[in-house]
């Protein structure tokens, strides 16, 4: 997923998945192109609190 175009399929094949299941959803609007990118961060943030408590 650290790819625009990758995460775009993703999103459309997702949304032929859930429109097969009776799900409405659309790929346009339901981005997840950050969500790799924030999972990062935030770990990385807890892990410097973590460090700076062990030490």
């Amino acid at each position: 997923m650290d790819n625009a175009s990758n995460n775009n399929m993703m999103m459309q094949k997702l949304g032929h998945l859930l429109h097969a299941r009776g799900v409405a959803f659309h790929h346009d609007g339901n981005c997840v192109q950050c969500f790799p990118h924030v999972i990062n961060l935030t770990v990385q943030a807890f892990l410097a609190v973590l460090k700076a408590h062990i030490m």
